[in-house]
């Protein structure tokens, strides 16, 4: 087996790049370490058993890694954020539900409130209710609502999540922000 440097694995992994991927990803050092990583690796589970040879097996590891770096960018592209405010237009100004949060030593008052209403609508759940009220209106963190639940972190980000989803669907807080 060759000894090669680090530098000499990223002017091999700009060359694949050069003629299967697209040309400016070379200037991506994020995407030129990725195929370097994975032409390295080549080398490292080379089997001359199989039949290649070690440079054959090592561009066409830099070619699959292309086509991951491909379908990671592509995934970029496809995925769209969800934002967990519910900001809604009125009067000009935009409002969302973080606005009406009070600290934890904050006493209850007419934010609390609105609050309260928006969270018991009966779209959700009363679990999911209980995520958006501990979290809203007595402003716990994810981690110190799943530690007091006995889920997951992951568990309530997702039902806080779609609780919030769920209001914008039914546009819950529009509608009691726009009652008189």
């Amino acid at each position: 087996m060759e000894n090669k440097t680090l530098d000499a694995y990223w002017h091999e992994a700009r060359r694949v790049i050069g003629k299967w991927g697209q040309v400016h990803w070379q200037n991506d050092d994020e995407c030129v370490a990725f195929v370097s990583y994975w032409m390295m690796r080549a080398d490292w589970k080379y089997d001359p058993a199989k039949g290649a040879k070690m440079s054959t097996y090592r561009v066409n590891a830099g070619r699959w890694a292309l086509v991951s770096w491909a379908n990671k960018l592509k995934k970029r592209t496809n995925d769209k954020t969800t934002s967990l405010s519910v900001a809604t237009k009125v009067d000009g100004e935009y409002i969302d539900l973080s606005d009406t949060m009070l600290d934890k030593k904050s006493k209850p008052g007419f934010d609390n409130e609105i609050t309260e209403h928006i969270i018991s609508h009966g779209c959700n759940s009363k679990k999911l209710q209980n995520y958006l009220r501990k979290y809203y209106i007595l402003g716990y963190n994810c981690s110190e609502i799943a530690e007091m639940q006995g889920v997951s972190k992951q568990a309530v980000n997702e039902g806080i999540r779609r609780a919030i989803l769920r209001l914008k669907e039914q546009k819950i807080l529009k509608e009691f922000l726009t009652e008189d």
